[in-house]
């Protein structure tokens, strides 16, 4: 899970990480999965390229998306939603810049990033939407 958010891979690269992905202390991408297939190329042409830092996991195994989004009381967990999430968290808390994240996300244009990954809800909007709900559900507005 760490892996997947700090990288924001893509199933089919998460899938199809094997040994011979990582490279001393890097991971590097060379391969991915389609539809139950391993393939030499990814879904874009920056793709396959390093994308991480390996950090052993003691325990091993797999964490299952299911059982995650239910711990945390979420409705849905993807790997598309762990994207987004991502995206929208590293433009909206200026952690990096818009090419940053493209980058990151390995997307051939920054309009992808920005158009449709990342979902930043200016102030003015959260706050009317909370006094919505507030009004609606009688709760107070939370401030912060």
């Amino acid at each position: 899970m760490q892996l997947d958010m700090s990288d924001a891979l893509r199933p089919g690269e998460l899938f199809a990480l094997r040994w011979k992905c990582l490279q001393g202390d890097r991971l590097e991408l060379r391969e991915t999965v389609y539809r139950g297939k391993i393939r030499p190329f990814g879904k874009t042409k920056n793709s396959m390229r390093p994308v991480a830092f390996i950090f052993p996991n003691a325990r091993g195994g797999f964490i299952v998306l299911k059982v995650v989004a239910e711990e945390l009381g979420l409705p849905k967990l993807t790997f598309q939603v762990i994207r987004r999430s991502v995206s929208t968290w590293n433009l909206q808390d200026r952690m990096g810049t818009l090419t940053d994240v493209q980058c990151m996300l390995r997307h051939t244009r920054a309009e992808t990033t920005a158009d449709v990954y990342a979902q930043i809800i200016p102030d003015g909007v959260q706050r009317t939407v909370e006094a919505i709900d507030a009004r609606l559900t009688g709760n107070s507005v939370v401030e912060g």
